[in-house]
C-alpha cells in the first residue's frame, strides 16, 4: 500500500549520477551496516532496514475490545461487514499498536475506518471501475502532485513503501513507488529499494534532530514509530513473517 507523498518524478530528478554504487555505500553508512552489495535481495534490504530500529517487545496488533466496538459501529452504519472486515482488520492492526496512546475511543474508531477504506482502495484501484470515480480528482486537489513539506510524513510513507514492497512483489503488484522509480530509471527494483531506504533514514534522522529540543513530542514520535513497525511486522497482510525477522 503506497500512501500519498512526494511525486516520484520529483524524486527521479534527484537520482544520483551512479546509483548502484552510491546507494550500496550510503545505505550501509546510514544504517551502520557493512556496504550493501548491488546484488543484495529485496528480503536482505528489508532486514537491514528493520535492524536499524528496536523491534523488541513490540505492542500487539490485536485489540478484541476495539474490534467488537468497530464491528458494532459498522453494523450501525449499514456497512456490509463481511466485505469490509478484511480491511477493518488492517485498520485494527495499525490502530492497536501505533495509536495505543490515544484515550479517545471515537478517534481510534475513526482511524480504523479511515485505514480500512484506504486499504480497500489500495486493493481494488485501478481494476474496479467504481473506484475510479473521484479518486483522480481527490489526488490532484489534495496532494497537487507536490511534495509534502514534512520529514515525518516522509518517514511514514517511505516506511510503508519499504515494508509493503515484499508483499507487493509476491503478488506481482507494480502500482507502487519502488516499481515506478525502477521503471523510470531503467534500474532493477532492488536499486530503487536501496534508494528509498536511504531517503527514509535521512528523513528519520532529520525528524529526530528537529524534535530533540522537545522531548515529549519526540517521545510521542518514538512511540508511534514503534507501533507503526509493529503493524507491518504483525499484520498478516504484509507477509513479513516469511522473512524470519
Amino acid at each position: 500500500m503506497t500512501l500519498l507523498h512526494a511525486d516520484p518524478f520529483t524524486i527521479q530528478h534527484r537520482k544520483p549520477q551512479s546509483l548502484p554504487s552510491y546507494l550500496s555505500n550510503l545505505v550501509g553508512r546510514v544504517l551502520g551496516l557493512p556496504n550493501l552489495s548491488p546484488k543484495q535481495t529485496t528480503e536482505d534490504t528489508i532486514r537491514s532496514f528493520l535492524r536499524h530500529f528496536d523491534t523488541t517487545d513490540l505492542p500487539s496488533v490485536d485489540d478484541a475490545t476495539l474490534e467488537a466496538i468497530c464491528i458494532k459501529e459498522a453494523e450501525r452504519r449499514g456497512y456490509t461487514v463481511d466485505v469490509l472486515m478484511p480491511y477493518m482488520t488492517v485498520g485494527l492492526n495499525i490502530t492497536a499498536p501505533a495509536y495505543r496512546h490515544l484515550t479517545n475511543i471515537k478517534v481510534k474508531i475513526y482511524i480504523v475506518f479511515f485505514t480500512a477504506f484506504v486499504a480497500y482502495f489500495d486493493d481494488v484501484y485501478p481494476d474496479d471501475p467504481d473506484a475510479h470515480v473521484g479518486v483522480p480528482n481527490f489526488t490532484k486537489h489534495f496532494a497537487s502532485s507536490e511534495k509534502q513539506p514534512t520529514k515525518m510524513l516522509e518517514v511514514i510513507n517511505f516506511t510503508n513503501d519499504i515494508t509493503s514492497f515484499y508483499k507487493e512483489e509476491c503478488d506481482n503488484e507494480t502500482h507502487n513507488l519502488i516499481s515506478i522509480l525502477a521503471e523510470s530509471w531503467g534500474e532493477p527494483k532492488s536499486e530503487a529499494l536501496y534508494y528509498v531506504v536511504e531517503k527514509c533514514m535521512e528523513a528519520h534522522e532529520r525528524t529526530m534532530l528537529i524534535l530533540s529540543p522537545h522531548q515529549e513530542v519526540r517521545s510521542s514520535y518514538d512511540n508511534f514509530l514503534k507501533g507503526y513497525l509493529a503493524f507491518y511486522l504483525g499484520a498478516k497482510r504484509y507477509r513479513l513473517s516469511e522473512l524470519n525477522l
